[in-house]
């Protein structure tokens, strides 16, 4: 079984916790978009409507590039 490859030194792998659940949302929105621009494209206006915790009690995390 392969390691986990980690980016940042000093960490290490823990073992499955059912409770620390999180949902990662990625929105992409091409490369010549920027979340500052002065009419917000669909995919940002989507990106800044999700909550940061869902109804079902989820931690959710969202990248924007």
């Amino acid at each position: 079984m392969a390691r986990p490859l980690f980016l940042f030194q000093g960490l290490t792998a823990h073992p499955y916790n059912r409770g620390m659940k999180r949902r990662l949302i990625v929105c992409a929105d091409g490369t010549w978009n920027s979340i500052g621009q002065r009419y917000p494209t669909n995919v940002v206006k989507f990106a800044r409507a999700i909550a940061p915790t869902a109804p079902d009690g989820v931690s959710q995390v969202v990248f924007y590039d």
